[in-house]
């Protein structure tokens, strides 16, 4: 069985919909500001009409907002508490300056991976686990290795789901 403890994390996104922010072209260099004396750090900007962006390459942690949405990313790292801080901030500053209160979708994904030392280990892992069963007679009629397998799910919310 593959264990949660052995998985690394690889990409962690928390990100926010709502209805277009007539706001977003006056306010950009207001949330920029607001958020760059709260984090007390520089990060790398790239501004255009329709996304702003900022980089924080050190902290591995992407941030971007727009008209649309709000987007926060952390690549490669286990610093869940910072990026909940930084999450926490920076909505709070753009919603506060694009005027939103309503969102029409929130999403947060988790990537993980699983460090192996062949492709070979891969698959007998894969196997073991049995995360597909892929009949054996299927197998045999298409060729003799099941070979680059993979995994992807994701899991919904029903949507009359209500959080008190």
């Amino acid at each position: 069985m593959i264990s949660y403890d052995s998985l690394i994390p690889n990409m962690i996104e928390f990100g926010l919909e709502y209805s277009s922010s007539y706001l977003y072209l006056d306010n950009r260099g207001k949330i920029l500001r607001d958020i760059f004396e709260n984090l007390k750090e520089i990060g790398r900007v790239d501004i255009s009409e329709d996304k702003t962006s900022i980089l924080f390459p050190e902290k591995k942690l992407a941030f971007y907002f727009s008209p649309k949405s709000i987007a926060i990313e952390m690549v490669a790292s286990k610093d869940v508490k910072m990026l909940g801080e930084w999450a926490d901030l920076i909505v709070s500053t753009v919603c506060r300056f694009l005027e939103i209160s309503v969102f029409s979708r929130i999403v947060n994904r988790f990537q993980f991976v699983k460090p192996i030392d062949s492709s070979d280990d891969f698959s007998k892992i894969f196997a073991k686990n049995k995360l597909i069963n892929i009949p054996e007679a299927v197998v045999n009629k298409l060729g003799n290795n099941v070979k680059k397998q993979a995994v992807a799910f994701t899991i919904d919310k029903d949507e009359s789901f209500v959080s008190s």
